[in-house]
């Protein structure tokens, strides 16, 4: 049995994300729980709140994938793990998010995988902060 909870509205898979597997603040997107961290997400995450407007699962729903904000998502500088979301709801539509769901537990369960992906959120987490206090 699947984790829907896993699979974020922008086509990314949660089971990876740092957040979830190291700091255990998310439960994934899919989480409805107030005290976790996808509760933000759900409050400012664009993307989140535009699937909700038009009553959609995740952006494999909508006709007009790829729109433009998940174009600039996809493509944003320094969260590179956003990359492969585009492609990721194209999947989606077509097998379906459970069988999705299936092969990302799959291949990220290969420590090789995992440790890779791991390894560049951290990176991408550090340019993100280094970004912010150069701002601030």
């Amino acid at each position: 049995m699947v984790d829907t909870k896993l699979l974020a509205k922008c086509g990314l898979y949660c089971g990876i994300c740092t957040d979830y597997l190291e700091e255990k603040r998310c439960l994934g997107c899919g989480c409805d729980y107030d005290q976790c961290a996808a509760a933000w997400h759900h409050q400012t995450c664009q993307i989140s709140l535009c699937v909700d407007e038009r009553g959609l699962e995740t952006c494999a729903d909508c006709p007009e994938l790829p729109c433009a904000k998940l174009i600039l998502f996809a493509c944003e500088p320094i969260w590179t793990t956003h990359r492969p979301v585009i492609e990721n709801l194209r999947r989606i539509r077509a097998i379906g998010s459970d069988k999705w769901l299936e092969d990302q537990a799959a291949y990220f369960a290969i420590p090789e995988n995992r440790t890779v992906w791991i390894w560049l959120h951290h990176q991408n987490a550090r340019t993100w902060q280094e970004s912010q206090d150069s701002e601030s």
